[in-house]
């Protein structure tokens, strides 16, 4: 069936980039790939001639199994700088494993993983790594069923620890309004973050530049 076709398209992809220098980007969206296309890419990520810099999977049906597939690699791949994982179905498991992750890899720059489920536990643990973490500069999880909990976790590390993170994007989760507006003015007046989502920042739910000259649409 397709399904089946295109999870074998993915091993044959990753086989037949392995060791080509001059990809950096690839983009795999919306391609049905699941957790055992991932696994292939996953396997691609972990080998050390992948010269990959870029690789984006959103919209994949990619669960816990495969971002944990995809952290795995990833705890020793030092050339990746953004990975795309929106609009996926992965929840607090497999965000527990990227976070685990980015306590060992300082070169991954972006995480996407905004429209999956993820909840307050897993947005905990990606606080913690965060207290060490000095590589991420975006992260974003709009439209991700944490709460209050998780958020303010989060900005807690961003507003001592964690001087790195420059663009976080947290619009749509379930905190409350009230925790949402406190926990919006205090990244804005005590993180480094330079670019923030919320629906209760500067221009609702869009990602707006925060410090700077001006307050303008990112």
């Amino acid at each position: 069936d397709l399904k089946s076709w295109v999870k074998s398209g993915a091993w044959a992809l990753a086989e037949g980039i392995r060791g080509n220098e001059s990809l950096q980007w690839l983009g795999m969206g919306g391609n049905m790939l699941g957790d055992r296309g991932a696994m292939h890419l996953a396997t691609l990520l972990a080998n050390d001639a992948c010269c990959l810099q870029s690789i984006g999977l959103g919209g994949n049906e990619i669960s816990d199994d495969g971002a944990t597939n995809i952290a795995g690699a990833l705890k020793t791949n030092t050339k990746l700088k953004s990975l795309g994982l929106g609009g996926n179905r992965i929840g607090d498991e497999g965000t527990k494993q990227l976070a685990e992750m980015l306590l060992t890899n300082g070169s991954l720059q972006k995480l996407l993983l905004s429209s999956n489920i993820i909840g307050d536990t897993a947005v905990v643990h990606l606080a913690t790594a965060l207290e060490t973490n000095t590589g991420l500069e975006t992260l974003l999880l709009a439209d991700n069923p944490f709460s209050d909990e998780g958020g303010e976790g989060l900005a807690k590390v961003l507003c001592s620890a964690n001087k790195t993170l420059r663009t976080l994007d947290i619009h749509n989760s379930q905190m409350t309004n009230a925790s949402e507006k406190r926990i919006v003015k205090v990244l804005q007046g005590k993180s480094a973050l330079t670019r923030l989502g919320s629906a209760f920042g500067a221009k609702n739910n869009i990602l707006t530049i925060i410090k700077g000259d001006e307050n303008k649409e990112a």
